[in-house]
């Protein structure tokens, strides 16, 4: 590959201007060029050296990042596989064998250990279970007046006063406008643009009415809330158009039978002649002997199931969707929840344990049980839909916690309530009884939960389990005691792929480096712009890779990096000055390997089984092997800006401040003053020479123009 020094730097900026040898004939373009030559090389040189450094720099902050994961991964002590601390060669195995009613979850001890385990109770918490909360039924009456000409009635309450009209009496907004003002209320209602407007000043009211007569009207029913002002005011949210009121009697109901999420629709006519017996019949036809419907039409369902209905429910004496279990998306003045009563101010209110919670009419089970769980009082609120009950259990497990309620809400949702007491768990660990308040605790750093209990064990007259003369629970005659079995002992498999990975990945990190500082020298240097120009890009591409890779031969910080950690690795570590190859880790006999590491893994996993305190010290503590190899690492890869490592001092760490204060940027910031320098030079030469061959090309012009003029004159 042949490459020549054609400049390489021209301002384009700047044009060439003058007569470029029209007289003279000379190639005033290559003349500059010839004459700014030297100040080329050097503008070259400087962006050689330039391209160098940034290489270098791109390449130490490579070997940087390397070295910082290196270091993060096994000298970090929040790393899971750090080996400067104990608790790395502490790792155990701990299995439960014989019985599935304990769980070993993990352990944090460091020693082999085998015990027995006989859980004779289980932790409970404390709970307050309701009887069923709703009436198990619902009570049926057809009404004739459902399928008369329907009233669309709008009714207005303020205080204790309600009146009401019906929309098919009027034949405008503006009447109905009159009708409500004409109530006395203290209500002003307008029209406006077709639209009616309700105003009650700073005196709340609330509007009623019904839902064909409401959406008619483009209104929402319900007390109307105060606004920026605190002025109470409803507003139609379209123009009002009575053609939309039905007056149409109807000639059927339609309602919709949800048994467990099973919906059926049964359509019952006007002129039906016995309405309960069609209903009992349709609803045995879709639901089977599951629903009952009594002569006097009270429906009810089998044990554990909820039947809703919906639709028409006016035509069979309903205000409301109904359900034979509580309806928890409900508002709970139409849930369904027996016997509740609201307080004089429409509120529904509930004390436990002293916190005390009160609701209005429209907010929903759901959202009651939802506040107050989000309270976090100690206890928790939750209703089974198939036992139609709600159960309040105390956060905590353990016997000696109280459950106690009040309010009105309290009397309907617990009045026929069950207590239920909390109880320790009872556990006998190799013939010491113990109790816990939880099902999950320790003994010797190793994590229990207990499932179930493991047998059936003998109690005396106080409640108390009888034990024999090793302290053991005693089963009941007739009954298996299926204790169950721990052993722990050291995950030597996990250590020694641990250390493996570490003696991989120490390789491959010196194996690099060593490239880096043992690479053979070459002649190729950074390429200048006007050699580009005569390359292809895959030659551009081949030539720079051989250009950097002998940046960093014989690299001074670098190869101090390797003989650190080098010498690190077979010297003397730890309380008794043990060695790697004292536990099956040797370098390699190939002196190309440049101090490669290799393992022996039967003696190493053979040690740890049988010396784990001595590999334990041979890494860990002030003189661990680990220890000093991270105090390496960070001597040269450290990126703290109040003690950064040699490699970052030297080439800097993007984004951090290192980024911009290091001594390779210094050197850059240096050469690119001295490339200004240079091109300014350039450039002053350049305009110089060019003015001087244009004063050439206009004296030569002059002396053409006498010369011919003479010539004339002459008559030549």
């Amino acid at each position: 590959m042949n490459v020549n020094a054609t400049s390489s730097y021209t301002n384009e900026t700047y044009s060439s201007s003058g007569f470029s040898g029209m007289m003279s004939g000379l190639d005033t373009e290559a003349l500059v060029q010839s004459m700014l030559q030297d100040v080329q090389g050097k503008i070259d040189k400087q962006n050689q050296e330039q391209q160098k450094f940034e290489w270098q720099q791109e390449i130490y902050r490579s070997v940087i990042s390397k070295i910082q994961t290196f270091q993060t991964k096994y000298f970090d002590l929040t790393s899971s596989s750090s080996l400067r601390t104990n608790a790395f060669f502490n790792k155990m195995t701990t299995v439960s064998s014989n019985s599935a009613a304990v769980k070993i979850a993990a352990t944090n001890s460091s020693m082999a250990q085998d015990f027995t385990v006989q859980a004779a109770q289980l932790a409970k918490a404390a709970k307050l279970t309701s009887g069923k909360v709703s009436t198990g039924e619902i009570k049926v009456n057809f009404d004739q007046s459902f399928f008369e000409t329907p009233t669309q009635e709008l009714s207005i309450k303020v205080g204790d006063k309600e009146q009401s009209i019906n929309l098919l009496d009027y034949d405008s907004v503006e009447d109905i406008a009159t009708a409500i003002n004409d109530m006395n209320l203290g209500v002003n209602a307008t029209v406006e643009e077709g639209k009616l407007k309700l105003d009650g000043g700073e005196t709340a009211f609330t509007v009623s009415g019904s839902e064909n007569a409401i959406s008619t009207l483009g209104i929402k029913a319900g007390t109307v809330k105060a606004n920026d002002e605190d002025k109470f005011v409803l507003e139609s949210s379209k123009e009002v158009d009575l053609s939309k009121l039905d007056s149409t009697p109807k000639e059927s109901a339609e309602l919709t039978f949800s048994l467990n999420g099973i919906s059926r629709k049964i359509t019952i006519s006007k002129d039906e002649a016995d309405p309960i017996s069609y209903l009992r019949e349709q609803l045995k036809k879709n639901f089977g002997t599951s629903v009952s419907v009594a002569d006097d039409g009270t429906i009810t369902t089998g044990k554990g199931q909820s039947l809703t209905v919906s639709g028409d429910v006016e035509a069979i004496g309903l205000s409301a969707t109904a359900s034979t279990t509580l309806r928890t998306t409900a508002k709970l003045s139409e849930s369904g929840l027996a016997g509740l009563v609201a307080d004089e101010n429409g509120k529904y209110n509930i004390t436990i344990n002293g916190h005390d919670f009160s609701f209005d009419g429209n907010k929903t089970v759901n959202q009651m049980i939802n506040e107050i769980n989000d309270a976090d009082i100690g206890v928790t609120l939750s209703y089974n839909s198939l036992s139609d009950a709600f159960t309040l259990t105390n956060d905590d497990a353990g016997k000696g916690f109280e459950i106690n309620v009040s309010g009105n809400l309290a009397d309907a949702m617990f009045a026929n309530s069950k207590f239920t007491e909390g109880q320790n768990a009872v556990v006998n660990i190799n013939g010491t009884t113990v109790e816990r308040t939880s099902n999950n605790f320790s003994y010797n750093g190793v994590s229990i939960e207990l499932k179930a209990t493991t047998g059936s064990y003998e109690t005396d007259a106080d409640g108390n389990f009888v034990t024999d003369a090793e302290g053991n629970f005693v089963a009941q005659a007739g009954t298996v005691d299926n204790a169950a079995t721990v052993e722990s002992t050291r995950d030597t498999d996990s250590i020694v792929s641990t250390i493996k990975e570490f003696v991989n990945d120490y390789n491959a990190l010196i194996k690099e480096l060593n490239g880096y500082t043992h690479a053979a020298a070459n002649d190729y240097e950074p390429l200048t712009d006007a050699q580009k120009k005569e390359m292809s890009e895959d030659e551009i591409e081949k030539w720079e890779k051989k250009a950097k890779e002998d940046l960093l031969r014989n690299d001074r910080d670098i190869s101090n990096f390797l003989n650190s950690m080098r010498t690190a690795i077979y010297s003397k570590a730890g309380a008794n000055g043990n060695t790697l190859a004292q536990f099956g880790i040797n370098s390699s006999s190939e002196w190309k390997d440049y101090g490669k590491l290799e393992i022996n893994e039967e003696e190493l996993k053979n040690a740890i089984n049988t010396a784990p305190d001595l590999v334990t010290e041979l890494f860990t503590g002030e003189n661990g092997l680990a220890t000093k190899l991270n105090t390496i690492c960070k001597n040269t890869a450290n990126v703290s800006s109040a003690n950064p490592g040699t490699l970052v001092k030297l080439a800097g760490v993007e984004g951090k401040a290192s980024e911009k204060n290091n001594t390779i940027q210094t050197r850059l910031d240096s050469i690119k003053d001295k490339l200004e320098s240079l091109k300014q030079v350039y450039e002053q030469r350049k305009a110089r020479f060019w003015k001087q061959f244009n004063a050439m090309e206009t004296a030569l012009g002059n002396m053409n123009s006498t010369s011919g003029y003479l010539t004339q004159m002459l008559g030549g």
